[in-house]
């Protein structure tokens, strides 16, 4: 439950850099990083947090990430929730944008990431689709330690109650996450009406 190290390095060297091109935009990617920080520090300090939480510290994390990306890059996120109180685990969604970054953005070449967070009746839709440049000398389909912390912390938090599926296509890679986050309901109320969705 954590922010990789590499994007707190990489965004420090990429407002070092805009030092020189341009101070008030290193000045406002100053103010991003304090705030985002800011905000896991206080958000984050509890064992659950509401959805809507979880979503403002992508938000934040995606418009840092701008900073380094070029006008090749086509980054959008589309949220759409019925319940943004609903809780949940901890930047539990990070991995999968962070993955989308990390593979789906390339300094030249055009590069595309869109992101989709939806939620209706206490299921969680998260879909994610990039551009794919594999790395030299690294498989295609190499895993991220993110990513597997990611499904540890389903497996510990959410047995049973998850559908993670990943899958290429041509150049584009695509995750997608549901979760049935209705489950504490259902727990803190027993005749809550079953769905069947899992």
């Amino acid at each position: 439950m954590q922010l990789s190290p590499h994007f707190l390095f990489n965004t420090l060297n990429n407002i070092a850099a805009l030092m020189d091109i341009d101070v008030k935009k290193a000045q406002n990617g100053i103010l991003q990083i304090s705030s985002l920080l800011r905000t896991i520090l206080y958000e984050t300090k509890d064992d659950m947090i509401s959805l809507k939480s979880e979503v403002m510290i992508l938000e934040k994390y995606i418009e840092l990430e701008k900073l380094r990306f070029g006008s090749n890059v086509d980054c959008q996120i589309e949220v759409s929730l019925e319940n943004d109180q609903i809780e949940i685990v901890p930047l539990l969604l990070m991995p999968l944008v962070e993955n989308a970054v990390k593979h789906g953005v390339h300094p030249i070449h055009p590069s595309k990431i869109f992101i989709c967070i939806g939620e209706k009746n206490g299921l969680l839709m998260c879909r994610v689709e990039n551009s794919m440049f594999p790395r030299k000398n690294s498989p295609r389909n190499v895993g991220c330690i993110g990513l597997s912390n990611m499904q540890k912390r389903l497996d510990c938090f959410y047995p049973n109650r998850y559908k993670y599926k990943i899958a290429h296509e041509g150049e584009m890679y695509f995750s997608s996450l549901e979760i049935d986050l209705s489950w504490e309901r259902k727990q803190k109320h027993p005749d809550f009406e079953s769905r069947g969705v899992f």
